[in-house]
């Protein structure tokens, strides 16, 4: 991928959050002591690692299991 591919998907991700470019950028999204900037990144890996499953039926197994964690943090 390319720079400018690069960028070009960096601002359609921040557009679509509605949050600034630099926040995805080392020193950038100074938000509460970088906590949405730790978070993203860590969105950003949940993503790339998904991504990288091949297996339709892995994918599934492993959007249930996030599901079900969604679903028990709820009441806590």
């Amino acid at each position: 991928m390319n720079i400018n591919c690069t960028k070009a998907a960096l601002q359609r991700i921040a557009k679509t959050l509605n949050v600034p470019e630099d926040t995805f950028l080392l020193g950038g999204g100074h938000h509460q002591n970088n906590t949405f900037f730790d978070v993203s990144l860590e969105q950003l890996e949940i993503i790339n690692l998904f991504q990288s499953i091949q297996d339709p039926l892995l994918r599934r197994s492993c959007l249930d299991f996030v599901r079900e964690i969604a679903a028990a943090s709820a009441f806590l």
